[in-house]
């Protein structure tokens, strides 16, 4: 095995990782979110964190038998988020105690640092990767993850807005 498969080798056992802890903390989220729309976002995101998963460990298991990577495999689907459609997970009627949603706030910030994360470390990867089809797949995994940040952090930032102006933060 040279040296630049193994770098991939364990780039890829990262990643593996990198998805299993994300899937952990989503399923986590999910369970104790208090609304509806919130359990669904985390639940799709965890879904996404599997076939993520899967993808990667395919990749190591071809790359470490075959000494290649497995360009043939179909990736994973970029499915829209459950609640991506541009309409917040809250809205006014939502939130009319907002202190039932501290956790919330909470996890859905926890959850912009992990996929910002992620974006961060399929990037490096991608970069320094020689293979093109290795460097193919983080970028779409980079893409992807970017994605997720999106969507939670639009929500993060609809919750948060709601927390200042209950709180008399707001400006106006």
């Amino acid at each position: 095995m040279n040296a630049e498969m193994s770098q991939d080798l364990v780039a890829l056992r990262m990643a593996i990782q990198t998805e299993i802890d994300g899937y952990e903390f989503y399923v986590r989220a999910a369970d104790q979110s208090h609304h509806p729309r919130t359990r669904a976002l985390f639940q799709s995101v965890a879904e996404d964190e599997i076939a993520h998963r899967k993808w990667l460990e395919a990749q190591e298991t071809f790359l470490r038998e075959e000494g290649r990577w497995l360009a043939e495999q179909a990736r994973p689907e970029k499915k829209r988020q459950a609640i991506s459609k541009g309409l917040p997970i809250f809205s006014e009627e939502h939130i009319l105690d907002i202190t039932e949603h501290t956790s919330e706030l909470t996890a859905l910030r926890t959850a912009v640092l992990i996929e910002q994360d992620a974006v961060n470390f399929y990037q490096r990867a991608s970069e320094q990767t020689v293979d093109p089809t290795g460097k193919e797949m983080y970028r779409f995994l980079a893409d992807f993850e970017r994605e997720h940040r999106r969507v939670l952090e639009e929500e993060y930032n609809f919750l948060l807005a709601a927390f200042h102006d209950a709180m008399g933060f707001a400006p106006f």
